[in-house]
């Protein structure tokens, strides 16, 4: 669920609940090579300065309920790494298809990339 505006109850269902669901499924996938989990940068909360990839660490604080169970959510995927071979990415904000950049969602951080891509290309920044 991407949507720091969530209500708590659905993005634990669905972050939370939803990856345990994942999990359970990929345990039984006998002829598996990788399970790449999205998780997000965001599993950082506010934690500040240097953040490696290895460290799983809980924050101080989140600043909303989408942050918390992203966090809750990777820490069920890390417990799986005893199991099963796995990637977890932690994009910091993707925006659209890969090819064409299209996206069906279109604010926030979204909307001042756009602004400044085609601020620069008025302007041959």
């Amino acid at each position: 669920m991407y949507y720091l505006g969530v209500p708590e109850k659905i993005a634990q269902l669905v972050n939370v609940v939803g990856t345990k669901r994942v999990n359970e499924w990929v345990k039984g996938l006998t002829k598996l090579k990788r399970y790449t989990y999205f998780s997000t940068a965001y599993v950082a909360g506010n934690r500040e300065g240097f953040l490696y990839e290895h460290e799983l660490v809980f924050p101080k604080s989140f600043k909303n309920h989408y942050e918390r169970t992203k966090f809750d959510a990777e820490l069920l995927v890390e417990e799986l790494k005893k199991e099963v071979p796995i990637t977890i990415i932690r994009p910091g904000i993707v925006k659209g298809h890969s090819q064409t950049g299209q996206t069906i969602k279109f604010d926030g951080p979204y909307f001042i990339l756009n602004f400044l891509n085609r601020f620069s290309l008025c302007f041959h920044i």
